[in-house]
C-alpha cells in the first residue's frame, strides 16, 4: 500500500471522482469522463485484441488534458473512519475509531495504472443498450418529466438543463448508479419531443387565459 500517496480534501472541478452515489455521478470531472469514455467506446468495441489498450491510452491520455496543461487526477474518497484503522493497524487494531470524525473525508489519489484500468473497464461495460423496456420507458418519461419541472406556466420559461445533471436525482431511488447513463442516452432524444408538447400545453394554457 502506497504510505504517501496525495491527499485533498477539494477537487479541481475537472478532476474525475471514483465511486458511487449522485454527488461524484454529477461532478463536472465525471461527466466529462463518461463523455470521453462513449466517444472511444465504439473504436474500443471493434479494435483487435492487441488494439484495445492503445485505445485505452488513447481515451486516457484525453481525459488527463485539461485546460492551459492542467493535468486531470483520479481521486477515491478515502472515510476518516479508514484513515484511523490504518493508523492503528501496527498497533491496537481493537481501537475503534473516534465516530465524531468519521463524517470528515479526504480525497486520496489513485495510481495511474489503478485509473488506466477504470478507463479500460469503463470501456469495456459502455456496450450498446438492449432494447428499452417498458420499465425503461417509465424511467425515460420520469426523468423528462424531472427536467421539464422547471416550466413556468404563466411566464413561459423553459429550462432544459443537460439530463445528466438532473438525473442524479432519480437514480438512486429510480434505476440504481449502473442504469443511470443508459437511461440518460435514452431520454435525450425523447426530450424535445416532451418539450414541444409542454409548449403547445403553455400556448393552450394562454389562450384559455385570454
Amino acid at each position: 500500500m502506497d504510505r504517501t500517496a496525495t491527499t485533498i480534501t477539494t477537487p479541481s472541478q475537472i478532476d474525475v471522482l471514483l465511486g458511487r452515489g449522485k454527488n461524484v455521478y454529477s461532478f463536472p470531472g465525471s461527466i466529462r469522463y463518461r463523455k470521453v469514455i462513449l466517444k472511444y467506446k465504439d473504436e474500443y468495441s471493434k479494435a483487435k485484441v492487441g488494439q484495445k489498450w492503445n485505445v485505452v491510452t488513447d481515451a486516457f491520455r484525453e481525459i488527463r488534458t485539461g485546460l492551459d496543461g492542467y493535468v486531470v487526477r483520479f481521486w477515491k474518497k478515502q472515510p476518516a473512519a479508514a484513515r484511523i484503522r490504518r493508523r492503528n493497524a501496527n498497533g491496537n487494531a481493537n481501537v475503534a475509531p473516534d465516530r465524531r470524525n468519521e463524517a470528515a473525508s479526504v480525497w486520496e489519489e489513485v495510481e495511474e495504472r489503478v485509473a488506466l484500468r477504470k478507463v479500460q473497464h469503463a470501456l469495456r461495460e459502455t456496450k450498446k443498450a438492449s432494447p428499452p423496456t417498458p420499465k425503461d420507458e417509465k424511467v425515460v418519461q420520469a426523468v423528462c418529466a424531472y427536467v421539464l419541472e422547471g416550466v413556468n406556466a404563466e411566464k413561459a420559461m423553459f429550462r432544459p438543463e443537460p439530463l445528466e445533471v438532473h438525473l442524479d436525482a432519480l437514480e438512486l431511488d429510480i434505476i440504481g448508479d449502473q442504469a443511470a447513463a443508459p437511461v440518460a442516452a435514452a431520454a435525450e432524444p425523447m426530450f424535445p419531443q416532451h418539450v414541444d408538447v409542454a409548449q403547445e400545453q403553455q400556448q393552450q394554457f394562454e389562450t384559455n387565459e385570454v
